[in-house]
């Protein structure tokens, strides 16, 4: 799933972490009790992990960390937001 995801994502690429998404993804997916689904956990691990990753892309690029949308830019706005409602 990492290694296609990673090819049709050149500009990301596999970082670490992401195994720890999909892995947990996949487990979910794959323990269904409904067995059809269950056989359908691979696919459907793929396309819910592409629309995290959607949401989530600039945090898993390097050159962004600086970035509003970067990994730095989450944390400032995190921080903000926790000393606005627990002051």
């Amino acid at each position: 799933i990492l290694f296609v995801w990673a090819k049709l994502n050149k500009g990301v690429r596999y970082v670490q972490g992401m195994n720890e998404i999909v892995g947990t993804l996949y487990f979910v997916l794959a323990h269904d009790s409904n067995e059809d689904w269950a056989n359908q956990a691979e696919a459907d691990t793929y396309f819910l992990f592409n629309s995290l990753m959607v949401e989530m892309r600039d945090v898993f690029v390097p050159d962004l960390d600086e970035a509003d949308t970067g990994i730095h830019g989450r944390i400032s706005n995190m921080i903000t937001l926790l000393s606005l409602h627990d002051p």
